[in-house]
Order: C-alpha cells, then structure tokens, then sequence
C-alpha cells in the first residue's frame, strides 16, 4: 500500500501503534512514509510523540514539536493529551509496558527499554521491583 500511495493517516497510525515496537522503528516509518509522498499530519505523529515519552527520551519529543511547529501542524486535541501526561500517569504507562513485555517472554526488549530509562533517570521503584522480580527471576540477565 505504501509503494502504491495508497496509505492514508488512518492506516499509518495504525501501523505505528501496532507494528512498530518503539519510536526507532516508528520514525522508520514515518520516514518512508514521507519517502514515498505520503500526506503528512500532526496526527501521524502522536504514536511517535506518545513512544519517546514512554521511553523517556524527553529531548526527543522535544525536537519532534518542534519539527511540527516548523511544518506549521496544529496540535490537536490527541497530541495535547499526550503532551498533557501527567508523570504519574507516564509512570504508569512504562510500568504496563514492562510488564506486557515480560508477560509476553520479550525479556531482551523489556531490558533494553528499561536500560534505556535507566540511562535517562527515568526508572523508579515500580520499574526496578518489576524487572527485579520478573526479569531477573525468568532470564540470565
């Protein structure tokens, strides 16, 4: 579809939150999709602004607004929910996110995740007790 020009915001959105599994492979995609001259809306970018927030690449979200700005894209109502997170709330989030990776066997992404927060100052006591009873119990991490 995307050879074909055949995507619109709708189905990219889709393929953002469904099959790419962190905001590298999310800006892949939006790449190609602009590659290939795909029509390009604030809304495309929300998985993506919702993603480096998860992962807590703040500067990176950062330059992504500022990227729409220059584009003169609009936030909308989803992006400013999304910029609008409260830290307890993104908290949450990171801590469901761990957990679905482990309950799913994906050990390797759920350290890289949680490295990539450690990294950035942004694990807490939820993240590390979650990693230390799940992931270190079921690997050889």
């Amino acid at each position: 579809l995307l050879g074909r020009k055949q995507v619109n915001t709708y189905h990219l959105s889709l393929m953002l939150v469904q099959a790419c599994e962190n905001s590298n492979a999310q800006r892949k995609l939006l790449q190609r999709a602009e590659t290939a001259g795909i029509a390009m809306y604030d809304n495309a970018f929300n998985p993506l602004l919702s993603s480096l927030q998860l992962e807590g690449r703040l500067d990176e979200l950062a330059a992504v607004v500022s990227k729409m700005r220059t584009r003169g894209m609009e936030q909308d109502k989803y992006t400013q929910n999304v910029l609008e997170r409260s830290d307890e709330k993104i908290s949450r989030m990171r801590t469901q996110k761990l957990k679905g990776l482990l309950e799913k066997s994906l050990h390797a992404e759920a350290w890289s995740l949680f490295n990539g927060l450690l990294g950035r100052k942004q694990v807490n006591t939820y993240h590390l007790s979650l990693m230390l009873v799940q992931a270190c119990e079921n690997s050889n991490a």
